[in-house]
């Protein structure tokens, strides 16, 4: 036998096999890799929305509180000032007060809708058609506010306001902070329980893809 003839092509079969083995696990690895990062990238998306919801939350909750501290005096020019009497200084402080609640509420709203709109890369409408519940929650109490302010101005007041009209916006602007008694916050949770629901599997996945992405070396 001439050994010389074939331990060089046993050594070079060798060696292409391995290269192909090599390559195989390469491809492999990288998948599971990418695979990684895509559960890394929907983990962090996840959090993100999940903090903006609550952030949200907390804001409409604040709206909603049944004590209100403001100034007796409106932020008004004293010209303007002169003109009012004590009911309608207090008429316009109050509504200013609850411009202020209401400010965060559009900041709130604004950080998740762009976080909303992010997650349609990686599930579609799932959580856009979730939020649906949460925007009408948001109109009703803007709409009792507005109503509220509106026709109880002492210029022109609504004589016909007060009874079950003033009773159904109270039950919209005021919080009771226990959803058996209050069907606005109850509504208001069980919406946002239906997104938790979508989000929490993907944060509970990213958790252990971060722990096996910290595994590989060089990431």
């Amino acid at each position: 036998m001439d050994y010389n003839y074939w331990v060089p092509l046993i050594k070079d079969s060798i060696l292409a096999i391995a290269a192909v083995i090599a390559s195989v696990i390469a491809i492999l690895g990288l998948n599971t890799w990418k695979r990684q990062l895509y559960g890394q990238s929907e983990y962090e998306l996840a959090k993100r929305l999940l903090k903006s919801l609550y952030l949200f939350r907390e804001a409409i909750n604040n709206v909603r509180h049944p004590f209100m501290q403001y100034s007796a005096i409106p932020d008004l020019p004293q010209d303007k000032l002169e003109q009012l009497s004590r009911e309608e200084k207090e008429w316009y402080a109050q509504a200013q007060a609850y411009e202020k609640r209401w400010t965060p509420v559009g900041k709130a709203r604004a950080d998740l809708d762009a976080n909303v709109l992010e997650s349609e890369v990686f599930w579609d409408n799932e959580i856009k058609h979730s939020m649906a519940k949460l925007s009408l929650l948001q109109a009703e109490l803007l709409v009792a506010i507005e109503e509220h302010i509106e026709r109880t101005n002492p210029r022109k007041p609504d004589k016909t306001y007060w009874g079950d009209n003033l009773r159904n916006n109270s039950a919209i602007m005021y919080g009771r902070n226990d959803r058996s008694k209050d069907p606005f916050l109850d509504r208001m949770l069980t919406a946002i329980e239906e997104i938790e629901a979508i989000l929490k599997p993907y944060i509970r996945k990213g958790k252990k893809s971060k722990k096996t992405l910290l595994l590989i070396p060089g990431t």
